[in-house]
């Protein structure tokens, strides 16, 4: 295939004489803005054609396909072949989606204006590339060999040579050659995002200089093409540009680059693929599951072991307190005590004992009473409480405040006395004394 194909080439100087001169030129090439039009793919009548009109569908879902992919094929139909028109962008792998944007945007504008009447254009930019064409520029048995001739490549180069002295050129040469065969051989066998076909390398030349690389191929590419591209970018890069600070090679399906500065997004390269990114958070969601599961079950097993030992104390206490569960002490159910208490309102509260808080309250037969809930937090509670019941049980006496009763349901510990209003010791020693006279004067 005969091609035409041209680079921009601006200098400086020119490029601002010719923007001060010229307020209406509404396109100007990037210096590194190259493209290709075959010249044997031509039509004519371009404003009246089929495939002009598909041609300008194709532009039109390729720039909105921009706005979520870095790479992106679609294809129009004709009536017959000559009217099909295939189309595709690709960004750098590492590019952030608002700059890939930027460029189909822009390069949808500028490339039928570049090559009027082509049927195959293919534009690069800014390591971006956008390219349509009559003949189908997916995967097929030619793909490789059509598109990928080593005669017909872009290229790049800054023209200092990395060191003047030979023999640190042919080290350069065997680092920077390292490095692109592996870039080539990862770049080609890297399968794991349709929006990514890219491997990057670095290596030390010296100790102020690194060497970084990159290599690219369009995704749907198969391997076998994907290496033959790379290879021959390899190939026009060993014959032009090994000892320069920094080359690319751009074929319309590949490029390869290499550079003494970080020229790619580091958090974007050799990225987390779209995969391995759902593994991760699987293997994440996992984890958190497995660990609020084993928290459940710990604390299950602990409230087990409570009720456990609750059952326990109680069973001790049987016979401690056979002479407490009479008709004047009984076990009472927690949802009388909380109806009692008015659900151990801060009104019914009293006092604060040394083991939990004490609250007043009214039993369903009107006997105002006195309630002693034992602090949940006491990691004793269930022996103090069979301590306090035991002892006050025997020793009850008209001179002590009578033990009602007690509760004990779950990590609850209740017990219940009977209220006595605050009076003189005297009466609770004497009861009601009635003096009589016996003089008279």
């Amino acid at each position: 295939i005969v091609q035409f194909c041209i680079m921009s080439s601006l200098n400086i100087p020119i490029y601002l004489v010719l923007f001060l001169i010229s307020q209406s030129i509404t396109t100007i090439l990037a210096l590194d803005e190259h493209y290709c039009c075959p010249n044997t793919t031509t039509y004519n009548n371009i404003t009246n054609t089929s495939y002009n009109s598909n041609l300008n569908l194709l532009l039109s879902n390729l720039s909105s396909a921009s706005r979520e992919h870095l790479f992106y094929n679609f294809s129009i139909d004709g009536t017959d072949n000559f009217e099909t028109i295939y189309g595709l962008f690709m960004c750098r792998g590492d590019m952030l989606s608002v700059n890939c944007q930027d460029f189909v945007t822009r390069a949808v504008k500028d490339i039928i204006s570049l090559c009027p009447g082509s049927k195959t254009v293919v534009l690069w930019r800014d390591d971006c590339m956008l390219r349509y064409s009559n003949q189908s520029i997916f995967p097929d048995p030619n793909y490789g060999s059509l598109i990928n001739n080593p005669s017909t490549p872009f290229v790049l180069s800054n023209t200092n040579p990395i060191t003047n002295n030979k023999h640190e050129q042919r080290r350069f040469k065997q680092i920077l050659g390292k490095i692109m065969n592996d870039v080539t051989n990862r770049a080609a066998s890297d399968d794991r995002s349709i929006d990514k076909k890219i491997a990057i390398r670095e290596a030390k030349f010296s100790v102020n200089t690194t060497i970084y690389a990159l290599a690219q191929c369009i995704p749907h590419m198969s391997s076998k093409d994907c290496l033959n591209c790379l290879q021959n970018a390899i190939k026009v890069l060993n014959k032009c540009c090994d000892v320069y600070r920094g080359a690319r090679v751009q074929f319309p399906s590949c490029f390869m680059r290499h550079e003494v500065y970080r020229f790619y997004n580091v958090q974007g390269h050799d990225g987390i693929s779209k995969k391995e990114l759902v593994i991760i958070c699987v293997v994440v969601a996992i984890v958190i599951l497995l660990f609020l599961l084993s928290i459940g079950v710990f604390h299950l097993l602990q409230r087990r072991r409570r009720m456990k030992r609750n059952n326990k104390t109680l069973k001790e206490m049987n016979v401690d307190l056979s002479g407490i569960l009479t008709a004047e002490s009984l076990q009472y159910d927690f949802s009388a005590i909380e109806f009692a208490t008015n659900y151990f309102s801060m009104e019914n509260k009293i006092g604060v004992g040394g083991f939990g808080d004490v609250y007043k309250g009214e039993l369903d037969n009107g006997q105002e009473i006195v309630v002693k809930r034992l602090s949940r937090r006491s990691s004793q509670g269930v022996e103090e409480f069979k301590n306090e019941v035991v002892l006050v049980a025997k020793l009850q006496h008209r001179n002590l405040v009578r033990l009602l009763g007690f509760c004990l349901e779950g990590e609850e510990k209740i017990l219940i006395y009977e209220f006595v209003s605050n009076k003189s010791l005297d009466y609770f020693l004497f009861g009601t004394l009635v003096y009589t006279s016996h003089f008279s004067f």
